[in-house]
């Protein structure tokens, strides 16, 4: 709320002007009382890590059920004072203030709330599903200060003399920010919501309203184009809802970020409302031609996401968590559905690994570490086989060439992991125990672009590799190795014909079993 409105001079009477002398005093005494609402002290105190998340989402979920009711009041409330202002009643002390302490009291625990959920995140590095959960959430109670602020401004407009605005544009839900191909159908679904002060009947009398959807640059400036954006227009629903699937962007961002603005129009193509243009509350996009720009593009997007307001430092929990987020969404899953997440043991490496342990990450850090990262997702996204090799554990991925000899250590001949190579970024590594005049040791193979190609997959040159003998297949749920025969598990992403071995010997030539 603002304290300082000023009245117009001459129209309001001398009432008004004590509802904000009175308003203004029960204020100071409701902040030294500090009787402004904590619902989250009891989840604050819970020590272990799985009792403290849900009893703060137990508790954040129902304030935010219970602000679907003050919604509803507030509603009420303002069209009342409406009515009464419209009927020359000017005395309305018994209204006013106690909707103006009920918006003081809803922000403040809206901001207390984000304030755990924030800290949670800089706390725990969380699963998949926490990290569903603390978005849901945050996007819910950010959506609350804004339909606070927004009932604030309308009373404001009201005790002025001015009309009410009436409607304000939420955004719902909407993805992580993410590349999209050009002309390419956008895979998830924005849901768009309409919050209202207006009466129910004056609204039903001017449903003839939609949705349109729009692009526009990180500077809000609409992209220009015949035809930028398609299927961009949905009705609003019976409960002032509009869910957007199937756009297309048909114009290049050329590696500049970009968002979607939503605007309420009616039949005229008046615009009645918007979403806001502002970062943290739009996703960005990049849209890309082709898949060569995919990593610049992803890299751009997580500076931007994983470093906010110009902050140049985070806390390492923060960083993984969204790293966790990112990655899980480069390699085609989901935060509730999802075949293989990052194990705790392989945030331990990616972490002493490319941070040195740090508790602090920069920007600069993580520019570097996607340099590493950033070919290993685009394999994972659009090499053939890859996906789905990494999804089974078939491929252990982040473990380092020192681990992979202890893991190996005491394994028969032929036993082999797959990884990520360390050095060369994008490539795959094999590790193998094999024979030597020294006993049996592990060495590693650097798999190269001339052992798989467009015509030879991973799988392919693995067949024809009789040094690799016994696969050692991650459990991923587990983090439990288990060794099968190599055809038993790759059998089924070979392709027919018989593949020969290149010439390439990797960090070490093969030696024969």
């Amino acid at each position: 709320m603002d304290p300082d409105i000023v009245m117009d001079e001459g129209v309001w009477d001398a009432d008004l002007q004590e509802i904000y002398e009175t308003f203004d005093d029960d204020i100071e005494n409701l902040q030294e009382d500090k009787k402004l609402p904590h619902l989250f002290e009891e989840a604050a105190q819970a020590p272990p890590k799985e009792m403290f998340l849900q009893q703060l989402y137990t508790n954040i979920t129902s304030y935010t059920e219970q602000f679907a009711n003050s919604l509803k009041e507030y509603q009420a409330a303002i069209q009342v004072i409406q009515s009464n202002f419209s009927h020359h009643q000017t005395n309305q002390t018994e209204l006013v203030q106690p909707l103006q302490l009920q918006f003081l009291k809803d922000m403040e625990t809206t901001h207390n709330a984000l304030t755990e959920l924030f800290d949670a995140q800089k706390t725990y590095i969380l699963t998949p599903l926490d990290i569903h959960k603390m978005q849901e959430l945050t996007t819910a109670l950010t959506n609350q200060e804004i339909t606070i602020q927004f009932f604030q401004s309308e009373l404001s407009e009201l005790l002025r003399g001015n009309p009410l605005k009436g409607r304000l544009l939420l955004i719902k839900e909407q993805p992580a920010p993410h590349v999209v191909f050009k002309s390419k159908m956008i895979e998830d679904r924005y849901v768009i919501q309409l919050v209202t002060s207006l009466p129910d009947a004056l609204m039903q009398s001017q449903k003839d309203t939609k949705i349109v959807a729009s692009v526009y640059s990180e500077d809000n400036n609409p992209l220009k184009g015949k035809t930028v954006l398609t299927n961009n227009s949905v009705n609003v629903t019976s409960d002032k809802q509009a869910i957007f699937q199937g756009m297309k962007v048909q114009i290049s961002t050329r590696m500049s970020l970009a968002h979607l603005f939503f605007e309420l129009k009616n039949k005229a193509n008046v615009t009645l409302a918007c979403t806001r243009h502002d970062p943290r509350f739009n996703s960005n996009i990049v849209v890309i031609t082709n898949e060569s720009q995919w990593c610049e593009a992803q890299g751009k997007l997580i500076v931007q996401d994983c470093f906010p307001n110009t902050s140049d430092q985070v806390p390492w929990t923060r960083y993984a968590n969204d790293i966790h987020r990112h990655f899980l969404k480069t390699s085609r899953q989901d935060l509730t559905n999802f075949s293989r997440c990052i194990l705790p043991h392989e945030f331990a490496y990616l972490h002493h690994k490319y941070f040195d342990n740090s508790p602090m990450i920069t920007s600069h850090q993580s520019s570097a570490f996607w340099m590493w990262l950033g070919p290993v997702s685009c394999a994972l996204r659009f090499k053939r086989h890859i996906n789905t090799l990494w999804f089974h554990g078939l491929i252990y991925g982040l473990i380092s060439k020192r681990d992979c000899e202890l893991l190996l250590g005491q394994q028969r001949v032929g036993t082999f992991v797959i990884r990520f190579s360390e050095s060369y970024p994008g490539f795959f590594a094999v590790s193998y125990v094999t024979k030597t005049d020294q006993g049996d040791v592990v060495m590693h193979y650097l798999v190269d672009h001339t052992d798989i190609g467009s015509q030879k997959t991973l799988p392919d040159f693995l067949r024809s590799k009789e040094q690799f003998k016994y696969l050692a297949q991650l459990t991923p749920n587990t983090g439990q190795l288990v060794i099968y025969e190599k055809d038993a598990v790759l059998g089924q992403y070979y392709s027919k014909g018989k593949f020969l071995a290149g010439k390439h010997e990797g960090y070490a030539p093969l030696n024969p079993v």
